[in-house]
């Protein structure tokens, strides 16, 4: 397909991560003790006096109402968006206390809910995150005896089927309701391929059962994509967890990364969440060219020190190739100051201005890693947009070790094989 200068890129929203606390309490314990605090119940402070804000706090996740009234100024700021890539993350960070199946399938109802009431037009095409289950990261195998037993996802499968039926073809909603996973054709040029990758979670301890019920997705994907080729269709995958960061199972990341070398040409773009920094990672072939790449939502949430975040990405609408980014915020410590006044939610950056490139393909963003690994300064902004200009995490800095990583996580889709000798 040509691509031709003049026309309109698509816009697409990219939201990850929102992880809200329905029972957030304003005013509550910010220094609580327990691995996520600003919630009913958790008691007072332990070191110091200080207050959960109206907005949130760099140690808790969302309030309900910032989530309703970012999608309303996304609604009123972002004209002409046409879809959003949901890229999974609801519920909070209560990873110590399982809720029961009926108060999870509450909080995904009410999140979705908000969604198509805030973009009643607009297509959403989500995916699942690893805390949506009422047991966090656990994903079972579609076997009968598990199911029997009370212990099975497909409760979860089914109701994030019918939550997203509003969008989404009825044919497609079937491996939804199988499995947590779909593709959907938007049109004769791009197919969103939406994958449930948490079945490969480290966390999942389901893979101490079996394995070979992740192989079925992974299945599904190369018939999706070698259908997509066969049309001459470009696809974006989007996914929760990302690839190469010690997240997701090894066998599984070396598949699917031999599956995108594979399928290069007409996988345009691949979305994900899940770290909660901005970001991006670059694919390579067997002989370490640069031959893809993927995109980090950045999370709305500010947990563990990062200012909230969404994303508009641009498209062109005949290649599907991905044309800039932009990643917007707002800075929470403010907000907190005004709790009576949304957020003064700004653009951040645009990818393509920030690193002075020509073009998101590949090459230019492998170009850009060579000069991440050279240019300090360069590296530090890159480390404070991950963080999204954070107060906390500004205070702490990121040292050379630090951004050791950071840039090394770039070049890694198979966890401990980075394709960049330094990192090593």
């Amino acid at each position: 397909h040509e691509k031709d200068p003049n026309k309109r890129t698509l816009k697409i929203l990219h939201l990850t991560g929102p992880h809200i606390s329905y029972d957030y309490e304003e005013n509550g314990a910010v220094d609580c003790g327990a691995p996520l605090c600003c919630k009913n119940g958790l008691g007072e402070n332990k070191t110091n006096g200080r207050k959960a804000g109206h907005w949130g706090e760099y140690t808790c996740d969302i309030p309900k109402w910032l989530f309703g009234d970012t999608l309303e100024q996304i609604s009123k700021n972002h004209k002409n968006l046409d879809f959003i890539y949901f890229t999974g993350g609801i519920k909070d960070h209560t990873h110590w206390k399982s809720s029961t199946y009926t108060q999870q399938a509450d909080i995904i109802f009410h999140t979705f809910k908000t969604l198509i009431e805030s973009f009643p037009e607009i297509p959403v095409f989500p995916v699942i995150g690893n805390h949506e289950p009422s047991l966090p990261n656990q994903f079972a195998p579609n076997l009968p005896d598990i199911y029997s037993k009370g212990l099975s996802t497909k409760m979860l499968y089914v109701d994030f089927a019918a939550f997203s039926q509003s969008w989404l073809h009825e044919n497609t909603l079937k491996t939804i309701q199988s499995q947590g996973y779909y593709a959907h054709t938007v049109s004769g040029r791009l197919k969103v391929i939406g994958l449930n990758n948490n079945v490969c979670y480290k966390f999942n301890w389901w893979l101490l059962l079996q394995t070979r019920f992740i192989d079925e997705q992974l299945q599904f994907l190369v018939r999706e994509l070698e259908k997509s080729e066969r049309y001459e269709q470009y696809v974006h995958i989007l996914t929760h967890l990302p690839v190469g960061n010690n997240d997701c199972i090894q066998p599984w990341e070396a598949s699917y990364t031999k599956i995108v070398e594979r399928y290069a040409h007409i996988i345009k773009g691949q979305f994900y969440g899940h770290t909660g920094t901005d970001g991006f990672k670059i694919f390579y072939d067997t002989y370490s060219r640069p031959i893809n790449a993927a995109f980090n939502g950045a999370n709305l949430s500010p947990y563990q020190n990062s200012n909230p975040a969404y994303k508009i990405v641009h498209v062109h609408p005949d290649t599907m190739d991905v044309v800039d980014i932009e990643t917007h915020y707002f800075n929470l410590t403010e907000a907190n100051l005004s709790p009576n006044k949304s957020p003064n939610w700004k653009k951040l950056y645009a990818m393509k201005e920030a690193y002075d490139l020509s073009d998101l393909s590949p090459k230019s963003l492998n170009d850009l890693v060579d000069v991440l690994f050279t240019d300090t300064d360069l590296m530090i902004n890159y480390w404070k947009y991950s963080v999204r200009l954070a107060d906390p995490s500004l205070n702490e800095l990121c040292n050379l070790n630090c951004r050791h990583k950071i840039r090394c996580k770039i070049v890694t889709t198979i966890s401990g094989q980075p394709k960049r000798r330094r990192c090593k």
